[in-house]
């Protein structure tokens, strides 16, 4: 007992360091075992990611005219069918993220961008696009008019539906607005083209282009890829801060930028060029 007791006393600190140690990695399996507790199992999330996709689904998924007046009537209607197009667009990319991580809901999931996919060609959601250039974007793709916001989200869309397994009624549609939207690209000296007549060139409406591009590339044994991949040196070379490393949000006719970073627009910026394979 006494050689105890003696050892306890040489090595007092050192078992005091000991215990609190231990006592610090009890705390921290408590704290890990609570937090995973408080935020369910795996089971548990995947029911909710479903709930919140069937909200979603609920809300986009209906008549044009409808969603088209769920937007903001403050915003203006140009922006109100903008924001809807939007809506159909970010479901889409979700729906099909989601089957990634599900692969149960595929079959669902095409099914329901199949019904985006319409609400988005519908005469009465594109009316926005064909307002603003004067002629429908559906029925003019031999133009020179750019229409390329409408034209790239609903190519994404299309890109979609057939990642999800969809069969080919887009495909055709897919090609001709694809090579519309590559053959405009090229004809412009700055590789932009613009979301609207006597604009800026919006560059996060851009990325959404070279998306398409670069998704529809990947299934089709690399066609337009060449474009692609000279945007994305332009961007590198002669739109990105020289401050951040962020794109720039806005260009002129001549491809110099025309307003400072801005940090929301970068975000969708980097949100978008992450799906550029």
């Amino acid at each position: 007992m006494n050689a105890v007791i003696a050892f306890v006393s040489r090595h007092r600190k050192v078992l005091i360091g000991i215990a609190v140690v231990v006592l610090l990695l009890a705390v921290k399996v408590v704290w890990v075992e609570s937090s995973c507790r408080s935020h369910g199992s795996v089971e548990t999330e995947k029911t909710e990611i479903l709930q919140r996709r069937n909200y979603l689904v609920e809300k986009v998924v209906v008549e044009p005219e409808k969603l088209i007046d769920e937007m903001p009537r403050a915003i203006g209607r140009r922006f109100q069918g903008e924001w809807a197009l939007y809506s159909c667009s970010m479901l889409t990319a979700a729906l099909a993220n989601i089957a990634d991580a599900y692969s149960e809901t595929s079959r669902s999931a095409s099914e329901t961008v199949d019904s985006l996919i319409r609400i988005v060609m519908s005469p009465e959601l594109r009316a926005f696009d064909s307002n603003a250039w004067g002629e429908d974007p559906l029925e003019t793709l031999d133009s020179d008019n750019s229409h390329m916001s409408y034209l790239s989200h609903l190519a994404w869309m299309i890109g979609n539906y057939d990642r999800l397994g969809g069969d080919c009624r887009y495909s055709q549609l897919h090609d001709s607005i694809c090579f519309a939207l590559n053959r405009r690209i090229l004809q412009s000296e700055t590789l932009n083209i613009d979301t609207y007549p006597d604009e800026p060139v919006y560059i996060p409406d851009m990325l959404v282009a070279i998306v398409a591009l670069s998704d529809y590339s990947c299934k089709n044994s690399g066609r337009f890829a060449d474009t692609v991949e000279m945007w994305l040196a332009r961007a590198k070379s002669d739109w990105c801060d020289s401050e951040t490393g962020l794109l720039a949000s806005s260009l002129d006719e001549k491809g110099r930028p025309v307003s400072p970073v801005r940090g929301s627009y970068s975000a969708l910026s980097c949100y978008y060029l992450r799906d550029i394979q």
